[in-house]
């Protein structure tokens, strides 16, 4: 099996992000992200089967980095909300580290056909804590009973939205913002 040139992984990584961000999804070409990651066409083929490998592994490398942070001082023994509040804030800080991944996640979120069924869905079993604090929030009737998919679009969805206004005005969600984002989180989820 040939050796793959980390320099060449990145550059196709950084092309495809850069051409979702400024771009949109209908742009994403094979010939335009060899073009922008200074490679030939046949080299891209050489690393990924087709374009929706390479946006899969795309993806998952965007989900690692996030989940990274999300899930870092995460404590199965914490209050449910000591973990909301942990895990929701440990979100708006890598969106707020990372705002073109966070750009380019929310493009895959939106449209999860660019990548194979089985990696999205590899992708969303990344965050079965969240699941499991949600179940047990609910269970404990911290928490509204909704659906999952409701609570998360309520909890996370809002982030991805200011992160992205802001960076396409040029700046970046402030601490501060992601504290009273939290907050707001925070009480929209709470059992009545």
């Amino acid at each position: 099996m040939r050796h793959k040139d980390e320099t060449k992984v990145t550059a196709m990584y950084d092309a495809v992000i850069a051409i979702m961000v400024q771009e949109g999804t209908q742009n994403l070409s094979v010939a335009k992200i060899a073009k922008r990651a200074n490679i030939s066409v046949a080299t891209l083929y050489i690393y990924y089967q087709d374009k929706q490998d390479l946006l899969g592994h795309v993806y998952l490398r965007i989900k690692d980095m996030i989940d990274a942070e999300l899930f870092r001082e995460w404590d199965e023994h914490a209050t449910v909300e000591q973990q909301f509040k942990t895990v929701v804030s440990h979100y708006a800080k890598a969106l707020r580290q990372h705002p073109q991944e966070a750009v380019a996640m929310r493009l895959f979120n939106a449209t999860p056909n660019l990548i194979a069924a089985a990696v999205y869905q590899t992708g969303m079993a990344r965050g079965l804590p969240i699941e499991r604090l949600f179940q047990r929030g609910v269970a404990e009737k911290t928490f509204r009973p909704v659906s999952f998919a409701l609570f998360t679009a309520f909890v996370f969805r809002p982030f991805d939205a200011a992160c992205e206004t802001k960076f396409r005005q040029g700046d970046r969600l402030s601490a501060e913002e992601s504290r009273q984002m939290l907050a707001m989180a925070w009480q929209a989820s709470l059992a009545q």
